[in-house]
């Protein structure tokens, strides 16, 4: 047990500098790379949920048109959530 308190005692900075630095990059992963990609999913898993069912019927033009409506609602998800501007 002393050579434990003594190897804190002699080492806290070192301790305390790599739990900072380490509690920094999982934030940044976080933040950056976890958060957006499930963003990304659920407004994607939203978006072809609602949209099933009427893209069956379309065809050619109108199809189209539901795809460019179905990128908008997307994007509109997108920036309710914060990753767009």
């Amino acid at each position: 047990m002393k050579k434990v308190v003594n190897f804190l005692k002699q080492n806290w900075l070192k301790m305390v500098t790599w739990a900072t630095i380490s509690g920094i990059v999982i934030g940044a992963f976080y933040w950056f790379e976890w958060r957006p990609s499930q963003i990304r999913k659920e407004c994607n898993n939203q978006v072809e949920s609602a949209g099933v069912e009427q893209s069956v019927a379309l065809s050619g033009e109108q199809y189209i048109k539901w795809q460019s409506i179905k990128a908008g609602f997307y994007n509109a998800c997108l920036r309710k959530k914060g990753l767009e501007k």
